[in-house]
Parts: C-alpha cells; structure tokens; sequence
C-alpha cells in the first residue's frame, strides 16, 4: 500500500522471490533424492492460479478527507514454472498479476499490477550463487509524500527492470556470508521522474539453531533521477537538473519456528535507513523501522498476520510556512489473511489491510481500509 512504496516503486514490491524461495525448493528436490549421492533427480514442476476477488476500499486517494472511496472486482493470476534438482541446479519463472476495478471511482477507476520474475540458483558445497531477474509494471495511487515536495498522493504509472545477482559463502555449519549488488531501472509518467538505481547488500546470518535464524545487513542505494531538478533548503527548485538520493540502511532480522512441524513461523525486522540528497538537504531524512509478521498452517488452513511502523525524521523541512518544527511522519500499516484449501483446485481467500499516516502536516495525514474476499482455482 501507499506508505510502503514512498521511498520508490522498485525497493517495495512484496511479491518479488528471494534466493531463500529457491533455496526451500531445491530442498524439496533433496528430499524427493532419497539421499541418493550417484543418482541426479530433476524435476519440473508447473503451477497456474486464477484469482476473482471483491471488496471494499474507503479511502482511494490517500488523502486526509478520505474524498474517495468504492467497491471493487479483482481478478488476478498466477503462473510459475521452475526446475529443481539435486546437482544443485535451479530454475524459477514466475508472473503474477492483478487487475482491480472500481465502479464508484471517479479519480481512480482502475488499478494495475504485474510482476514477472526469473530465478536461477547454483548450490554447492560451500558456495550458493544466484541470479535473479525482475520486471515490474504498476498503475496504482502512490504516496510520494516522504522524497516529493508534493504531499499528496499521485498515480504511479510505470516498469521497472531490476537485476539482483548474489554470491554466498558458508562459513561453517551455522554462519553465512552474502553478497548482493542490485542494479535497476525505472521508468515513470508525469509527475513522476525516471531513476537508474545501483548499490549493494552486505549480509551476515547465524542459524543459532534449526528453528531460528538471524540476519544483520548493510545496504547502499544511490538513485539519481533523469531530469528532477535539484532544491534550495526551503524546497524550491534551483533550475539544475541531477537530484541525486544516497541510502543508508542497517537492518537486523530474526526468524523463528515455534514447532518441530514448522507449522508456527515468525519473522521480526529492525531497520535504520538514512537518505541524503546531493543538494541543500530538503530530502535527508533519518527512517526507522519495525516489522513484525506471523504465519500459521495447518492441514488445509494458512493464517497470517503483519504489521509494520514507520517513522520519519526530516533535517530541513519543516510543517508548513507558518509551523518552523521539523517535518515528521508517523506510518502504521496492517495486514491480516486468512486461507482455506477446500479440494486440491479451488480455494477461499479473506484479506483485511489498515495502513495510516499520521503527521504534524495536514496534507500528509490520511488513513485507509480495504477488505476483500474471493476464490482461487488452481491448475
């Protein structure tokens, strides 16, 4: 939702694959070996999802007098196709789309997603490399409020390619160490400007035991737009085209299974992320951050609950023009799933997200409510 993709489209799409997803299938493959060492097993799999939703959304354009809100039908699918073997070879293609309509929106009648993501995983003894390939297309309200001068929310039209190879090295049975660059594009409608984006994420995990697992990393982003012009302390532009954002972000993640069936998991995140401009500051703000998810699965059941805070702290702006208190944000956001797996090809799906900002400037208040239900089909 809105607040979770302020600080660029490309850094927050939930759905994209980690290297761990190829890790858990190629697992799988070991397994299904039997422990053979002389025999290489390889299997291909493919699975299709078809998903028809409706709900409702009380607040449309994330503003504060909530000035839009619908019913929606949303349809939704799913393809995958992956090989997984014992040689230590992976492979995974994956698209995922959705399409929501609103029949009461005047503003916002539609909005739109598609993500394509190509995986492949080299397993050896001490070493795992992995390269991963994504595509993103979205059309859908965007809260830019946190790195725009414009407060309000925009519609974010766009594609975004993203390259995240990564090299691990196992440093015994319990320690690792991970390396991985990023490099991407994205490609945005007015208002919005387009961005190359480049870094690294330097990562330290401990499996402190079979059921839990930590994770301490390091992350540069530099993103410098094509034509947003950079600002003066107060905000307005100096006519000089080359805004460029330098990310800091330090970030400790434990992940932990509460029974021997691993049918209880929990993942927590701490994150620190500082976010400097190459002009007068306006941009430089200090992020923190808190999440906390939890999953259940039981037999033909999956129940699962997140919850994520955030909290801005800018060095330059301030509340508005007759307010000189530094600017600063306070964002809440909620989401709760619960799954039902009736026949081995149709399903259920009951969906409730909350997410709100709340702030000493009025125009980057807001607060929203979406709930959904529906069906899915599986091939």
């Amino acid at each position: 939702m809105g607040a979770d993709r302020a600080k660029g489209l490309g850094t927050q799409s939930r759905r994209w694959l980690s290297t761990a997803t190829c890790s858990f299938f190629l697992l799988r493959v070991l397994t299904a070996a039997h422990g053979s060492a002389n025999q290489t097993v390889a299997v291909w799999d493919t699975e299709v999802q078809l998903r028809e939703g409706f709900g409702y959304k009380d607040n449309l354009l994330y503003d504060p007098e909530a000035r839009e809100h619908s019913s929606f039908f949303s349809t939704g699918l799913e393809a995958s196709l992956s090989r997984f073997s014992n040689s230590g070879h992976t492979f995974l293609a994956m698209i995922d789309g959705e399409d929501i309509r609103y029949p009461s929106g005047e503003t916002v009648d539609k909005e739109q997603t598609l993500f394509a993501t190509l995986q492949y995983l080299h397993h050896g003894d001490d070493w795992k490399w992995a390269w991963n390939g994504t595509y993103v297309y979205q059309d859908q309200m965007f809260d830019s409020s946190a790195t725009e001068t414009n407060l309000s929310a925009v519609r974010a039209l766009g594609h975004l390619i993203e390259m995240r190879p990564s090299l691990t090295r196992s440093l015994g049975p319990r320690h690792r160490l991970e390396l991985q660059p990023v490099g991407a594009r994205q490609l945005l409608e007015d208002p919005l400007d387009d961005y190359w984006e480049g870094g690294a994420q330097l990562t330290y995990g401990c499996a402190i035991s079979a059921a839990t697992d930590l994770a301490l990393a390091y992350e540069y982003l530099g993103r410098p737009y094509d034509a947003r012009e950079k600002t003066d302390a107060d905000g307005f532009s100096t006519g000089e085209d080359g805004l460029t954002f330098h990310e800091h972000a330090a970030s400790l993640a434990w992940r932990r299974y509460w029974d021997d069936q691993r049918k209880w998991r929990t993942l927590s995140k701490i994150r620190y992320e500082r976010n400097l401009d190459n002009a007068a500051g306006y941009f430089n703000y200090h992020r923190y951050q808190f999440s906390h998810g939890m999953r259940f699965r039981h037999r033909a059941w999956e129940a699962s609950l997140q919850f994520r805070l955030n909290y801005y702290d800018y060095d330059q702006q301030t509340a508005s023009s007759d307010d000189d208190s530094r600017r600063h944000k306070f964002t809440s956001s909620v989401h709760a799933r619960i799954e039902r797996q009736w026949t081995k090809w149709l399903g259920s799906f009951l969906d409730y997200e909350y997410e709100s900002s709340i702030s000493n400037t009025t125009l980057d208040e807001y607060g929203v409510n979406v709930i959904s239900a529906g069906m899915s089909l599986e091939f």
